[in-house]
């Protein structure tokens, strides 16, 4: 009309509406042209003002409105429980859901349609629910994949009215229960636990009285891979080998291996949950190797580490670990090595693979079952289940050239802990006890039944210590009364101190056998596994090593075969008739027991020497005080130099014994009495050394370092206090009787 209407400036957008069409127009303004964005148009409802539905049934009622941009479509009052109103986004809503039990009737409600053209625009609506049967429907999931081992559960769902009842039929999982529960609605629950993973496939039927609905269900059960099988991995120089290695879980695993094999050998995945280790190792290639087996599947990945060995002199054998009473290889096959301060290839190897071991089992688990007192069978089974906890790897061990296999086992593992270590070398004591002194054949069938096997794990004990005879062997009162008719030996008295005392499955007992001549009138013999007349007594609780159980042994009218004898019964006849005849008897077996043993206790000392001195560096490292670390105190960084110095100097000292035993070269200067004195005191201080730089951290049990010391002490008192070390000791400096 050519009228001035307002002034606007330039850039500006208006909205002009057409009054008589309700249509608006939004207009640009630009610098030199007025131009029509786009045309609006009012909202409308078009659809009806009312509509029924069923109750229990799906509801499909839809909203429309017509407008310019496309109306939203809000509601305003109460709907039936189940359903709600949704806006599509393009001029219709849904009324959708299913109406709830118990909600037939009239429900008024507003429908509102807006754009922001003109006035919105409203619509009364009535939303009526009726009870007109509807055929069921199952409206639920048609598979689940529990996890095996957990508990789930799982609701079938329906709609339909009557409420349909729900059944099925087919087998369920292991484990899981089915149960309708009368709602419309069923549970499928439970922990899955059963061999078979499934598939399991069922029916389900939903049935009411307009009519029955069925549906296909399946479970399949999930489960995370576990390595079942990594077969020996001794392997022989020149024989061709196989190996297979399974793993279960679902979806199948996938096996992967990292390390390296010895030369001649592969590794290949030939899937579902397998893999092999095949070809000849090539000569050249003896020793061990860490190899770590995958198994992954879609829940997650596990892994066990082994240590995969090619013997110098071939396979392994059991009858190869005793001649002549001495632990060893056969005379001519016994290696001749020169001390070395460089360890070989062999020994880094499982030291690394140990150390790994300690950081991700043992320490974790370290206050636990020290505050629990008990021992650690969830830690046993880890170690049996990766080759740890086994004959075969301390016999490696102990037959390893340079003799510093067992030393490099021990350290690391009390580096983890002290008391979880004990309770994984303890079995070992009384295997050296038996190794040592004993013949081929009890060599060969009681030392695995101190071990066991991954899932069957069990314990040794070596019984030498009473009440009234500590340091004094020859005081021990337990006897020994040969029953000739019977070809049994009795044995009667009581033992103290006993690692795995009471619980293991073989022990290992020291007893006289003509008390007259004291210790050289002693022997030892092997109580097999459920003999009548063994029984536990007090169990102790301990200062530390808590994790290692050590406890009284009663031994009441035990009898035991005459083969048990540790060495035959003719070999003691002999010994015995030469001291009766004032000749020499050899050494006792408890001592020589000790003394085979004392590097190797020296070795646990240094490990947790080892962990104190680490710990406590690291500590001053980052504890600040008057503005810098500590560290940089001399205070405390002299004394962290003089406990790294005493470690060091105590670590070679066990080398140089354990070497010399391993050569056959006798202790002429006491040597295994001073690596075990010098470590286990070694201990002692630097422990309290760490527990002195943390302060009073230090001493709460929130910080290790107040555990090792209390782990430390025991290495001045067992296998040999310090004062019986330092008479040992002295007597090789004097010459003389040292008492």
């Amino acid at each position: 009309t050519n009228t001035v209407i307002d002034t606007v400036p330039v850039g500006a957008r208006e909205m002009a509406v057409d009054s008589s069409t309700h249509t608006a127009y939004v207009i640009n303004f630009d610098e030199n042209s007025v131009s029509v964005i786009s045309p609006g148009q009012a909202p409308a409802i078009t659809s009806a003002d009312s509509a029924s539905i069923g109750m229990r049934s799906p509801s499909d009622v839809t909203v429309t409105a017509t407008g310019i941009p496309a109306p939203a479509i809000t509601e305003t009052g109460a709907l039936p429980k189940g359903i709600t109103l949704t806006d599509n986004g393009n001029g219709t809503a849904s009324l959708s859901g299913i109406a709830a039990r118990g909600t037939t009737g009239s429900y008024p409600i507003t429908i509102t349609a807006s754009n922001g053209v003109g006035s919105p625009a409203t619509q009364a609506f009535t939303l009526t629910v009726t009870t007109a049967a509807s055929k069921p429907v199952i409206t639920s999931a048609t598979a689940v994949a529990p996890l095996f081992g957990a508990l789930f559960n799982f609701t079938v769902t329906t709609n339909g009215y009557p409420v349909p009842s729900i059944s099925k039929t087919g087998t369920m999982p292991p484990g899981v229960h089915f149960a309708g529960n009368g709602n419309g609605t069923a549970t499928i629950s439970g922990t899955p636990n059963g061999t078979a993973l499934g598939p399991y496939t069922v029916t389900l039927t939903a049935k009411n009285k307009a009519g029955t609905a069925t549906q296909s269900f399946t479970l399949t059960i999930w489960k995370a891979p576990v390595i079942t099988k990594i077969p020996t991995t001794t392997a022989t120089i020149g024989t061709p080998l196989h190996l297979t290695i399974t793993a279960t879980g679902y979806p199948a695993p996938v096996l992967t291996k990292s390390g390296t094999l010895p030369s001649g050998l592969k590794f290949t995945s030939t899937g579902n949950g397998q893999a092999a280790i095949s070809g000849t190792p090539a000569a050249g290639t003896a020793g061990s190797r860490a190899i770590k087996i995958t198994a992954t599947n879609q829940i997650r990945a596990t892994s066990q580490t082994r240590l995969f060995s090619t013997p110098r002199t071939g396979m392994l054998l059991l009858g190869n670990l005793t001649r002549g009473g001495h632990m060893s290889d056969t005379d001519a096959e016994r290696p001749s090595t020169p001390f070395s301060l460089e360890l070989s290839d062999d020994v880094v190897q499982m030291r690394d693979w140990l150390h790994e071991f300690a950081v991700s089992v043992i320490r974790p688990a370290a206050a636990e079952w020290d505050e629990r007192e008990e021992m650690p069978w969830p830690v046993l089974e880890e170690a049996a289940k990766v080759g740890l906890y086994s004959l075969d790897f301390y016999a490696q061990q102990y037959l390893e050239g340079s003799g510093l296999g067992i030393p490099g086992a021990f350290e690391e593992l009390f580096w983890g802990d002290a008391g979880i270590g004990l309770a994984l070398a303890g079995s070992s004591l009384a295997a050296v006890a038996v190794v040592a002194n004993g013949t081929p054949e009890q060599v060969g069938e009681w030392c695995p039944q101190m071990f066991g096997s991954p899932g069957d794990v069990k314990l040794g004990a070596f019984c030498s210590s009473e009440p009234e005879a500590g340091s004094d062997v020859g005081a021990i009162r337990t006897r020994a009364v040969y029953d000739a008719a019977a070809d049994e030996w009795v044995l009667n008295g009581v033992k103290t101190w006993a690692t795995n005392g009471g619980i293991a499955n073989v022990h290992v007992v020291v007893a006289s056998v003509d008390p007259s001549l004291r210790s050289r009138g002693q022997a030892s013999f092997i109580v097999p596994p459920g003999t009548t007349g063994l029984s536990m007594g007090q169990k102790f609780r301990k200062h530390g090593i808590r994790a290692s159980h050590t406890a009284e042994v009663v031994l009441s009218d035990v009898r035991v075969p005459g083969r048990c004898v540790v060495g035959g019964r003719e070999r003691l006849d002999e010994r015995l008739a030469r001291v009766r005849e004032g000749g020499r008897g050899g050494e006792q077996a408890a001592m020589k027991t000790f003394e085979a043993s004392r590097p190797g206790v020296a070795a646990m000392a240094v490990g947790v020497a080892r962990a104190a001195v680490e710990y406590a560096a690291e500590y001053s490292r980052t504890r600040v005080q008057f503005g810098r670390p500590i560290g940089q105190n001399q205070g405390v960084a002299f004394m962290l130099a003089d406990m790294r110095s005493s470690v060091d100097a105590a670590r070679l000292l066990t080398w140089r014994a354990a070497w010399m035993a391993r050569q056959g070269k006798p202790f002429t200067a006491a040597e295994g009495s001073m690596s075990k004195l010098v470590a286990g005191e070694t201990a002692v201080r630097v422990t309290e050394q760490a527990i002195q730089i943390l302060g009073g951290n230090g001493y709460t049990r929130e910080y290790p370092v107040e555990r090792w010391h209390r782990d430390a002490k025991i290495f001045t008192i067992f296998e040999g206090t310090s004062e019986i070390q330092r008479i040992i000791i002295g007597r090789a400096v004097t010459g003389l009787d040292v008492r």
